[in-house]
């Protein structure tokens, strides 16, 4: 799988690898076997007795679909439902329960449904272009709150990853829940993100330099 163009860091081997704990696997459906090109990617989560579930801090995976060569639309639903199907096909015999939250622009979901799987809508909200954003795009309320807080708040770029781990630790446990990412693994998947430039750590300090909020945000190309 090393060639294959990973569309986002959640189907990265590597981050797989932390976020599963070791324990995943991948169906790969591939065309044009001369050159072994990988079309299509299902990484899945597994467990011994316990269903097959996202794992923490992935929003979403699934099935992604890296190229389709049928120019009519058609032609390329008929063609990613094949694919689809046999991907569904290269699950183990063994698994009683499966959940999933899909990318946003996955669609074709008809292979599942036939399969007698359930699903349920939930719906992503997509900004284009955070550079045409403006912050007369919100509410006036919020705008003068804004305001007011950038007379004693500053937002810094934080370099300890440690920081945003404890607050969201210390905020999970408040409401009496359990963060189910261990410190060491998420060091090691900040590490990753690190090394290939693809995460940002903001916090909202004030002038003694305590941090009220911080926000980790990981970048995918050009999506964050």
């Amino acid at each position: 799988m090393q060639d294959a163009p990973y569309p986002a860091d959640f189907f990265h081997p590597e981050v797989a690898g932390y976020l599963r704990n070791g324990s995943w696997d991948v169906v790969i459906n591939r065309q044009n076997r001369s050159n072994h090109r990988c079309t299509t990617i299902f990484p899945y989560q597994k467990y011994k007795r316990t269903p097959n579930l996202v794992p923490p801090l992935t929003p979403y995976g699934g099935i992604f679909i890296t190229s389709n060569h049928a120019v009519k639309t058609e032609s390329q639903i008929k063609n990613e439902r094949q694919i689809i199907q046999q991907l569904i096909e290269g699950l183990p015999k063994d698994i009683v329960f499966y959940s999933q939250s899909f990318y946003y622009n996955f669609n074709n979901w008809l292979p599942f449904y036939w399969q007698k799987y359930h699903q349920t809508t939930r719906y992503s909200f997509v900004i284009d272009n955070l550079k045409s954003w403006s912050k007369d795009d919100i509410a006036t309320n919020i705008r003068n709150k804004i305001k007011k807080a950038e007379k004693e708040l500053e937002i810094k770029v934080l370099a300890d990853p440690t920081i945003v781990y404890q607050q969201l630790s210390d905020v999970l446990q408040n409401k009496g829940i359990h963060f189910s990412l261990d410190k060491k693994t998420f060091l090691m998947l900040d590490a990753w993100l690190l090394n290939n430039d693809n995460r940002l750590i903001l916090g909202a300090v004030d002038s003694d330099g305590k941090i009220y909020a911080s926000i980790y945000v990981v970048f995918d190309g050009d999506v964050a």
